[in-house]
């Protein structure tokens, strides 16, 4: 995946998955807006944050 380059005027999103940081926790897909607003979902696995954080990469749905 490419990463977006910076624009200070018009700034983007940071995506990523945050793996849990002991066992039986989820692993958390979230994104953060520009205006410091979160959206984070919780999953069994990587794979499932993964693919949310991809769709809301894709469809923008924040």
């Amino acid at each position: 995946m490419t990463k977006p380059k910076a624009n200070p005027q018009h700034p983007t999103p940071a995506y990523c998955v945050y793996p849990p940081p002991m066992r039986g926790l989820p692993f958390l897909s979230v994104a953060i807006m520009p205006d410091g607003s979160v959206i984070a979902r919780a999953f069994r696995s990587v794979e499932e944050a993964t693919t949310d954080n991809q769709d809301l990469i894709k469809n923008k749905r924040h």
